[in-house]
């Protein structure tokens, strides 16, 4: 959706990611307070976190959320705000303080395990049938994006680029099944298993990660076994039918979601 904000009413896609900016104390404040995120009651972080439910001043609504994804999901936008604006000014001014806020926050988010390796543990990915999973790939990749935008563009506003951001951003596992040739959905994810959201198929698209075909229609068609009918499905249906003008199943999706929600308002 951002991305259409941006090439179609740039002014109101301003208003968006200005909105961040604005309440970035308040991010900054929900970092450093322990207990932040529920499943860490002892755990705070550096930089910026965004709440999941953000009242008037930015203050969180809605304490028990564990979907870390989000803070990648806002430095997504705030990528796809200043390349399509091309605007130096603002990524100085509002961009890059919020963008590298993000990446702090990953670098004191992550686990280092070993070797280079880094790990995001105790969190939940768009998929909210799983809480306390480990390393689930669209959260590791939109954590990826935070970390790696900080440090290319820390140029363009005349800083030094962080180089543990791009250590970490190198770091991060994006699980792969090379016998099924699939993502899964976190780490010992089981196939068969339902899911609320497939948001492993957004990592072609938005979140541009390279993979083979196969491994793209593999993920489609493993998570559109699995994702329950009475969740949004939003994520099946647009990539089955951006990636390979799957039409038929893209109607086979609609049309299941769209009797489950009507059946709701009898």
């Amino acid at each position: 959706m951002f991305p259409n904000f941006n090439s179609l009413f740039p002014s109101i896609a301003r208003q968006v990611v200005n909105y961040r900016f604005d309440r970035k104390l308040a991010a900054a404040s929900i970092a450093a307070t322990p207990g932040s995120d529920y499943l860490m009651p002892n755990r705070s972080f550096d930089g910026l976190k965004y709440p999941w439910m953000s009242a008037f001043v930015g203050i969180e609504e809605n304490p028990l959320q564990t979907e870390d994804h989000l803070q990648g999901d806002i430095a997504l936008a705030f990528l796809q705000h200043f390349y399509a604006t091309g605007d130096t000014q603002w990524l100085a001014e509002k961009g890059f303080p919020v963008l590298e806020g993000l990446a702090r926050f990953w670098a004191s988010r992550v686990d280092a395990l070993r070797d280079g390796i880094y790990q995001i543990a105790a969190t939940r990915s768009p998929d909210e049938y799983h809480n306390n999973v480990t390393n689930p790939p669209y959260t590791n990749t939109v954590a990826k994006i935070s970390l790696r935008a900080a440090y290319d563009l820390a140029p363009l506003v005349g800083l030094k680029p962080n180089e543990t951001f791009k250590r970490i951003a190198d770091g991060l596992p994006l699980l792969y099944d090379s016998k099924l040739d699939y993502h899964p959905e976190f780490a010992g994810y089981v196939p068969s298993d339902s899911i609320k959201q497939a948001d492993v198929t957004m990592l072609g698209y938005p979140l541009g990660v390279s993979m083979d075909d196969s491994t793209k229609r593999n993920d489609l068609e493993t998570y559109a076994r699995v994702t329950d009918p009475r969740g949004p499905g939003m994520t099946v249906r647009s990539v089955f039918i951006f990636f390979y003008d799957d039409f038929s199943h893209f109607f086979q999706f609609t049309v299941e979601h769209a009797f489950y929600f009507l059946g709701r308002f009898r």
